[in-house]
């Protein structure tokens, strides 16, 4: 697709972008705009998986930063 550059040109640009999206990059997309416009504002996936990981930290059910990184085979700390 070629560039459109003029500035009323930019909705048109975008709203064929959005027709090339699959439905996955869509939602991220999608998520990603409202990060933007509201960056404090969580989405209510985001907040239940706030609540799930204070619950898991009050009941004690974390692992260490050296475990995690043993986990996900990756050296992080110096």
């Amino acid at each position: 697709m070629e560039r459109m550059t003029a500035p009323a040109s930019a909705k048109a640009e975008l709203h064929a972008l959005i027709e090339t999206l699959s439905l996955d990059q869509a939602q991220d997309f999608l998520d990603y705009l409202n990060l933007q416009l509201d960056p404090d504002e969580l989405t209510p996936e985001e907040e239940e998986a706030v609540r799930k990981a204070m619950e898991e930290f009050e009941h004690g059910e974390t692992i260490s930063g050296a475990d995690l990184e043993r986990e996900l085979g990756i050296e992080v700390s110096a």
